[in-house]
């Protein structure tokens, strides 16, 4: 039996960030669903939350390695992105370029500045 399992996983995705976490939010969800008094959000909230547990499981099983892989990179650079604006954010503001939508950083406390795109090279004038 062990030997079949392991025949049966072979070249598949395995549990990742994402599916862990998103295993995690429908456990999470499913918890949650049984305390919501009103019986047709509790459903929705409960079907929802199998609907996410039934994807982790399909991220798992995956046998397409390079797309899982592809997309758990994308959710660990966006958390880690977001963890660093969060530990800068004292010294820094963050605003977004309003003609390509670029994440631009600048320090706080200058008053008005003007910051121009990196990527784009729009100029625009904020308060920092």
């Amino acid at each position: 039996m062990k030997y079949r399992i392991h025949a049966f996983l072979a070249g598949r995705n395995g549990i990742d960030a994402l599916s862990g976490t998103l295993s995690w939010i429908a456990i999470i969800g499913m918890i949650v669903s049984f305390f919501i008094p009103i019986q047709w959000l509790r459903n929705i909230v409960y079907y929802l939350s199998i609907i996410i547990f039934v994807y982790a499981y399909f991220r798992v099983f995956s046998r397409n390695i390079v797309k899982r892989r592809a997309e758990n990179a994308a959710f660990i650079g966006f958390f880690t992105r977001k963890k660093l604006q969060f530990q800068q954010r004292k010294t820094h503001k963050f605003y977004r370029c309003p003609k390509c939508g670029a994440t631009l950083r600048v320090p706080k406390g200058k008053g008005k500045i003007q910051i121009i795109c990196n990527r784009c090279g729009e100029q625009f004038v904020k308060k920092t």
